[in-house]
């Protein structure tokens, strides 16, 4: 419930700026949104857990109803589930066909993230990896220039 709640938040706070904006958002948006931020609440608490094993003084109690397994289980369930909802968004999202072209950048995004979490057991906070990693800045980078450049200019290289 705790991670699904933080989501939850995420979501609000999404709707609130389209709505400020006068927009509507698309199911597609929510979906990543909510999928996306399920996946780094879940890195999240594995970090947590992984950082205090051993150390007998859990900072949240809710960590006592995670296992190691369990959370692995969510991570990557949550992952493959970012990366279907972004690969139906860019493929039935009624923007460019092109913008198929954006996967391989979001998968690879994803990929090093949960390397990061798997391999190194960094993820306690989010923001340290997205914003301090030198392959996730240039991979957000590339990403968002690329996705900005297909909805400037509507290249048709996919039918």
């Amino acid at each position: 419930m705790d991670v699904l709640s933080i989501a939850m938040g995420f979501m609000l706070r999404l709707l609130a700026g389209v709505y400020v904006l006068g927009d509507l958002p698309t199911s597609w948006v929510l979906l990543c949104t909510f999928f996306l931020t399920l996946f780094l609440g879940i890195a999240k608490r594995r970090a947590e857990l992984t950082t205090l094993t051993g150390q007998g003084n859990q900072q949240r109690v809710v960590l006592d109803n995670y296992s190691m397994p369990f959370l692995d289980i969510l991570l990557g369930a949550t992952s493959v589930m970012t990366m279907v909802c972004y690969a139906l968004f860019t493929a039935m999202g009624g923007k460019s066909l092109t913008q198929v072209l954006t996967l391989p950048l979001v998968f690879y995004a994803i990929f090093h993230y949960l390397q990061m979490v798997l391999a190194h057991n960094y993820g306690e906070d989010p923001s340290d990896i997205l914003f301090k990693d030198p392959k996730l800045i240039v991979i957000i980078l590339v990403w968002l220039s690329l996705y900005l450049a297909i909805e400037q200019w509507h290249p048709v290289l996919l039918r």
